[in-house]
Parts: structure tokens; C-alpha cells; sequence
């Protein structure tokens, strides 16, 4: 599942929509097994997460700030996101969708996003990158209304 393998420099291309819907369909999955609604995908949150991830490939950190100081509520909103509650899941290394999102369940702080009752929905970014910076980097950003 995508990213492959990148080269020396990020591949910021946006994530394909079949690895975004098979992203989408897990979480559903995992939050209907603790009795919570789906999540539905959404573009702004999408365009956020994309970036985010780009940005982070390029500077070489892994960090819910980015380098222009904004927080992933600034950047949902930015994006055009109406809502107030702001999620974000970050990784950095894992291979794969799978391991990234299966990576977030193992850690405490990232699964109660993931299982967070107050949003609906998501959106996910990656980008491919092999260099010396610490590999693909993946972002999950969850939201909510007011």
C-alpha cells in the first residue's frame, strides 16, 4: 500500500484515493467496535493533512507545530474546515498505511483520537520519502463541529 519506497527528496504527491478510503474504512471499522458513529472523509481535512505531511518531509521534524508556528486547528482551518475540534495523529517511518494507522492504536494519546465521540470526520496525508530525515511521514486529522 502506498507510499513506496520514495527517493532523496519527498514525494509530496497527494494520497491516493484508494489508500484514503481503505484508511477511511479502518477507522470506521475500529470505532464501530466501541460503539461510536463514522467518520466521513473530508477534503479540507485532507488538504491539511496532506500538507502537514509534506511540510514535515521537507524540514525533517515530526511535530503536531509546523514550521510556520500553526497548530493542526490553524491548519484545518486554513483549509476551510468549519469546525472547532481539531484531532491530529502524526508518524513517521512506517512503510505503509496499515502500519502507520495500526501504529496510532498502539499509543494511547493517538488511539483516543481515533476513538474520539465527538468527531465525524477525517482526513489523511502522506508523503513517500526515504532520505535521512526519517522516512514516509502519515497524518491523520480528525474534526467536529462546535
Amino acid at each position: 500500500m502506498w507510499p513506496v519506497a520514495g527517493g532523496a527528496t519527498p514525494v509530496c504527491a497527494p494520497i491516493p484515493l484508494d489508500t484514503e478510503q481503505a484508511l477511511v474504512a479502518t477507522t470506521n471499522q475500529v470505532r464501530a467496535q466501541y460503539g461510536l458513529g463514522p467518520v466521513r472523509p473530508d477534503a479540507a481535512l485532507s488538504q491539511a493533512a496532506h500538507g502537514h505531511a509534506c511540510a514535515m518531509a521537507w524540514e525533517g521534524t515530526l511535530s503536531h507545530h509546523g514550521g510556520d508556528r500553526t497548530d493542526p486547528a490553524a491548519r484545518a482551518q486554513r483549509a476551510g474546515f468549519p469546525g472547532c475540534r481539531v484531532l491530529e495523529n502524526i508518524a513517521a517511518g512506517q512503510h505503509t498505511a496499515d502500519q502507520a494507522f495500526w501504529g496510532w492504536m498502539a499509543r494511547p494519546g493517538h488511539r483516543r483520537n481515533v476513538l474520539d465521540a465527538h468527531v465525524d470526520a477525517v482526513g489523511f496525508g502522506a508523503v513517500a520519502y526515504d532520505g535521512a530525515r526519517g522516512g514516509n511521514r502519515w497524518v491523520m486529522v480528525l474534526g467536529g463541529g462546535c
